[in-house]
């Protein structure tokens, strides 16, 4: 039978078929003497990262998930649960603001950080190479001060195979229904270990390995949070990022000639990420240099 023409055939990425152990049930917990809807189940297991950080064990967790998947208000919300004091200072988005935070001398035990990596976008790879870096040369320190992390980034397989098992505590996956967001799986440190093995190879969330359990949660940081202020510190961490690509990207002249010169289309598929970035770089060059491709032509597609 023909499809209505009004249907569409839009890939969500809809995990509801895959649900296991799946709790629906939204209860009311209190956050700074307010009442929410949590799923309790989840906050009981968040609250164990304090009782790690009292016997002094590393507690470092992860969140992630597809853009608009609910990953940054999940982690807010993680954040305000676990330690009262959660602000917005406490939300960080890269190795500079994160490291200032650490070493801080208002750090007290149980303080909560939020890394906030997916303002980076195409530019994912470098950044957790540098989050993963920053935290190593942090551990002992956030051991000693007895430091709770949470770590935010689209996958779990995009970090370090060793750093995903034994760096990290637990995983909260987060995914949408259709359109609907606000879900997220809970796996604990030997399901996340086994999740690892099933899918560095795929970057598929294997239902061989089963959640400890499912279930949603709804937003409500803004209730306790600046919203505005967390803006500026982001866009302040954007502006940051692209300054400090502009400072790598140092060629002289002859270079730059050189670099217009190569043929894209001959090195990378027409339709890649580098290709685009590339040619969008060529571009600049070009304009402002005012060199040809080769060809006499300025300002074309090599």
């Amino acid at each position: 039978m023909a499809k209505n023409k009004q249907e569409f055939d839009i890939d969500y990425y809809n995990e509801e078929n895959s649900e296991e152990n799946y709790i629906d049930s939204q209860d009311k917990i209190l956050v700074k003497g307010v009442e929410v809807s949590f799923p309790l189940v989840l906050a009981n297991n968040l609250k164990t990262a304090n009782q790690l950080i009292e016997h002094k064990f590393d507690v470092v967790f992860f969140i992630d998930g597809m853009e608009g998947s609910g990953k940054s208000e999940l982690g807010k919300e993680c954040g305000l649960i676990l330690n009262a004091n959660f602000s917005e200072n406490d939300i960080v988005y890269t190795p500079e603001q994160f490291s200032e935070w650490v070493l801080s001398n208002k750090r007290k035990k149980g303080d909560v950080v939020l890394w906030d990596e997916f303002i980076f976008g195409g530019n994912t790879a470098d950044s957790l190479t540098s989050m993963q870096n920053m935290l190593t040369k942090m551990f002992v320190t956030m051991r000693s001060k007895g430091l709770i992390v949470i770590l935010l980034a689209p996958s779990l397989f995009l970090i370090r195979k060793y750093f995903a098992i034994f760096r990290t505590r637990f995983l909260l996956h987060c995914y949408t229904k259709g359109l609907s967001r606000g879900y997220t799986k809970f796996y604990n440190y030997s399901a996340k270990h086994m999740l690892v093995n099933y899918g560095y190879k795929t970057w598929l969330y294997s239902p061989k390995v089963k959640p400890s359990f499912t279930c949603r949660f709804s937003a409500w940081s803004s209730q306790f949070l600046d919203e505005k202020k967390i803006e500026v510190k982001k866009q302040a961490a954007i502006k940051s990022l692209e300054d400090n690509d502009q400072k790598k990207i140092k060629m002289t002249p002859k270079q730059e000639e050189y670099f217009c010169r190569i043929p894209l289309g001959s090195v990378f598929p027409h339709d890649s990420t580098e290709r685009r970035t590339l040619w969008n770089l060529q571009t600049q060059i070009r304009t402002l240099r005012g060199f040809d491709n080769g060809k006499g032509e300025k300002d074309t597609i090599l």
